[in-house]
C-alpha cells in the first residue's frame, strides 16, 4: 500500500483549498493508497475536514504535526523578521513525515526536506498555492 501524506503546515488557513482536493480524491480513486493529512493547526484540520465533507466516501485521516511548546512560545515574536516555526514543525516532525513514500505540498518551505539525507526515497510534490483570486 502506498503511503502519501499531504502537508499543511502554514500561519494561516488560506492554503488548505489548494491542496486538500488532491488528498480527497485520491483516497476515493486509488483503493491501494493510505492518505493522510497533516496539519500542524487547529484550524487547518477544521477547515480541510469542512471541505473534505463536500467528498463522500473519502478515506482520509488525520494527523497533526506536533510542534515543541518552545517553538510555540518564541514563534510570534520572530515570525515578523522569519518564519521559523515551518521548519521547526518539519525537523520535529521528520520521523513519522519519513514513511511515507509522497508528501505533496502546496509551499517552498517543505521543499527543503528533499536536502535531509533520509528523505531520498520520498517523493515530494509541490501542488502550489495559485494566485488566489
Amino acid at each position: 500500500m502506498k503511503k502519501i501524506g499531504f502537508i499543511l503546515n502554514h500561519y494561516d488557513v488560506h492554503q488548505v483549498p489548494h491542496i486538500v482536493p488532491y488528498a480527497f480524491e485520491m483516497s476515493r480513486l486509488y483503493d491501494d493508497a493510505e492518505v493522510v493529512i497533516f496539519c500542524s493547526s487547529e484550524q487547518e484540520a477544521s477547515f480541510a475536514r469542512a471541505i473534505g465533507q463536500g467528498y463522500k466516501g473519502h478515506r482520509c485521516t488525520f494527523e497533526m504535526l506536533g510542534v515543541p511548546l518552545w517553538v510555540r512560545v518564541v514563534d510570534p515574536l520572530v515570525s515578523k523578521v522569519v518564519f521559523a516555526r515551518k521548519s521547526f514543525v518539519l525537523s520535529h516532525n521528520a520521523k513519522r513525515l519519513v514513511q511515507f513514500d509522497v508528501l505533496a505540498v502546496p509551499e517552498m518551505t517543505s521543499l527543503a526536506l528533499k536536502q535531509r539525507p533520509e528523505f531520498k526515497n520520498v517523493k515530494l510534490v509541490f501542488t502550489g498555492h495559485g494566485a488566489g483570486d
